[in-house]
């Protein structure tokens, strides 16, 4: 109907494919074979690459973010064109099931795929903040707590939070690069003129840097208290 129809809009979400099949159709769609090599390496870091038609993006989101920290990547991949958005995933993605809930908004977000993209992003570092934001309180807490009694429990903690936000940082990283890289060099599937866009692009890209600021922060933080425990000790 999408084909049969120029001017009209699709969202496809491939979720847990059989990848010939899925390689067959993203072929029938005119997506480059190199692009869908990327978008099926189960560890891929994230990126952004222009096409002649579509931008394709790979974002590292999440299906399972505890408290401790303990996180279940999954790679998301994006096509985005000018009348098309195609995410592709292997597992549950929250930022991707947050939109679909949304199903007021999705018609109007259909005409603006790129737009689409951002919401589906925004969702789910909303995720990633919400997770990050608690640590505050937790280390507060345990420098409290050191202070009256140092434990090596105490250390083996410190120790593991700074080992899961020294990975989480390097995703930060990547995250704040690409939508940095979309904001300075935007593709033609990424129209800044739009300022819905624009907005919508710019809002992803400050929840980026405070996620990276706040990862390094708190990073830092579990390096300093772990001088304080040797020092206590």
């Amino acid at each position: 109907l999408w084909h049969d129809n120029p001017g009209s809009f699709l969202w496809l979400d491939l979720a847990d494919e059989d990848p010939a099949a899925e390689e067959k159709l993203l072929l029938s769609l005119g997506i480059h074979p190199m692009a869908i090599s990327d978008a099926q390496r189960p560890r891929h870091p994230p990126k952004v690459e222009e096409f002649d038609h579509y931008t394709l993006l790979i974002y590292r989101g999440f299906q399972r973010f505890d408290a401790e920290l303990d996180i279940d990547h999954i790679p998301l991949v994006f096509f985005v064109g000018t009348h098309f958005l195609i995410t592709r995933h292997n597992g549950h993605s929250i930022g991707i099931e947050e939109l679909w809930k949304q199903n007021s908004e999705l018609h109007t977000l259909l005409k603006k795929p790129a737009v689409l993209l951002t919401r589906i992003l925004r969702s789910s570092l909303n995720g990633y903040l919400t997770g990050l934001v608690e640590m505050e309180d937790r280390l507060s807490q345990i420098e409290d707590d050191m202070m009256a009694r140092p434990t090596d429990t105490m250390m083996h903690k410190l120790v593991m939070y700074r080992s899961r936000l020294r990975k989480l940082n390097r995703v930060f990283s990547y995250h704040e690069r690409i939508v940095r890289h979309l904001l300075k060099e935007p593709t033609a599937e990424f129209n800044l003129s739009d300022t819905v866009l624009y907005h919508s692009l710019q809002d992803v890209y400050d929840k980026c840097e405070r996620l990276h600021s706040l990862g390094s922060l708190f990073y830092d933080q579990c390096g300093d208290l772990v001088e304080g425990y040797l020092s206590l000790t």
